[in-house]
């Protein structure tokens, strides 16, 4: 794909000649392997250039949980949006490439994702759970088990879940945790979250990102191990 896409929403815009970074992979050159491909990827948060130029790329396999780690202005969610195909306006995708599956999502109109015949992934916010003070946890118990259902009955392919803990007390994240760790079995899974310990409990790999752009990732175990950018090492810590 030599071409660059236009931003979401307007099919004629002219193409941006100035992007860098590599180029998004052709459908033809997709690996059997990955599920996800997203690369050159960049995203303007308000209809501005105020993020980098240097995009996102990133692959993800079948199986596989990817943690997305950023505070909440780093471009973390909106690209778990761009990825889910609910990416709104004034945000937009100003070039790149998302594949899923060996098809394009970049272009695609919103409507598209919900159809039988778009992608078969699904995607959520927090995770909803019993807010009653008495029976707290057999009500998120009762409540997690009605969302698993919910999500596993189509059978998608890959689950996204951007801040799955936000706006919870600390002995809720054990549930929701629980949670995760029994979804992600046999499917592939991206986690966003600013905690760096609620990826690294459930997820494989890891994608620091900040301004628009990954500034580090690898395996949960090397980045705990030895993290490398000045981020990285923030977020750690605060785990």
């Amino acid at each position: 794909m030599n071409s660059l896409l236009p931003a979401w929403g307007h099919p004629n815009d002219p193409q941006d000649e100035s992007r860098t970074g590599p180029d998004p992979v052709p459908s033809h050159g997709f690996r059997a392997s990955t599920l996800l491909d997203v690369r050159g990827l960049r995203i303007s948060p308000a209809g501005s250039d105020s993020w980098s130029n240097e995009g996102m790329s990133l692959s993800v396999g079948i199986g596989e949980a990817l943690g997305l780690v950023g505070d909440a202005d780093s471009g973390r969610s909106e690209l778990a949006l761009a990825i889910a195909g609910r990416l709104a306006p004034p945000a937009s995708i100003r070039s790149g490439s998302i594949l899923f599956d060996g098809r394009e999502l970049v272009g695609q109109p919103r409507p598209w994702f919900a159809r039988s015949s778009g992608p078969r992934l699904r995607s959520l916010g927090p995770v909803p759970l019993g807010t009653r003070p008495r029976g707290r946890r057999a009500a998120a118990l009762l409540t997690a088990v009605r969302l698993a259902s919910r999500l596993t009955m189509d059978d998608p392919e890959l689950l996204i879940f951007d801040d799955p803990t936000d706006g919870r007390k600390p002995e809720a994240h054990a549930a929701v945790l629980s949670l995760l760790s029994g979804l992600r079995a046999g499917r592939t899974v991206i986690i966003g979250s600013s905690d760096f310990s609620v990826v690294a409990s459930v997820c494989d790999r890891v994608a620091v990102i900040d301004a628009g752009r990954i500034v580090e990732q690898g395996s949960i175990a090397e980045i705990m191990a030895a993290p490398q950018h000045p981020l990285t090492r923030a977020l750690v810590g605060r785990a």
